[in-house]
């Protein structure tokens, strides 16, 4: 209630900026307040919910405080600080969430490119253990060589395409061949 009050207040306020012709600097210092601009967040008290860490803040966040005691409240010369720990708060919050995301996606890169060369060792130790089925001395009929023989060949194909593809899409990978 109180929300959709001042929601009404401000409206009509910028309203008015308008019909004085105000400057674009100022008009884009007080923008048009939209319904997902004042919708709430409740990243705050259910911080694991499902979908937050994309949650973006609306403009109203990066709105600066009045930094003298603003002309509307004369007799309360800290009334804008009430709101300060809020702001922070919810300030802290998402540069926490931000930052975390961040380092997920960084550790997920070097992960990334670790599993990229894990993969062509295997397709490499796969294509020499039918190598050495090959060669352990065992005797094999015609039908059982030729079926290690063509393993052989594409695991090692397997391996070249792979790495030449990984080489391709990560500058930073580094070939294990």
């Amino acid at each position: 209630m109180r929300i959709s009050f001042h929601c009404q207040v401000y409206s009509r306020c910028r309203a008015r900026l308008v019909l004085l012709h105000a400057d674009e600097a100022t008009l884009q210092k007080f923008r048009l307040l939209k319904k997902e601009d004042i919708k709430a967040s409740t990243a705050v008290l259910r911080p694991n919910t499902p979908g937050s860490t994309t949650l973006q803040l609306s403009w109203i966040w990066h709105s600066r405080m009045p930094t003298r005691q603003p002309f509307w409240n004369v007799s309360d010369p800290l009334h804008h600080k009430q709101f300060l720990p809020e702001l922070f708060s919810v300030k802290r919050v998402h540069w926490l969430r931000a930052r975390a995301q961040t380092q997920r996606w960084r550790e997920e890169c070097i992960l990334v490119r670790y599993e990229m060369q894990w993969t062509v060792r295997y397709f490499m130790h796969k294509s020499k253990a039918w190598q050495s089925a090959l060669t352990s001395g065992r005797p094999l009929t015609a039908g059982a060589a030729a079926y290690a023989d063509r393993k052989v060949v594409m695991w090692r194909q397997l391996a070249l395409i792979s790495d030449k593809s990984f080489k391709n899409t990560n500058v930073h990978y580094e070939s294990p061949l």
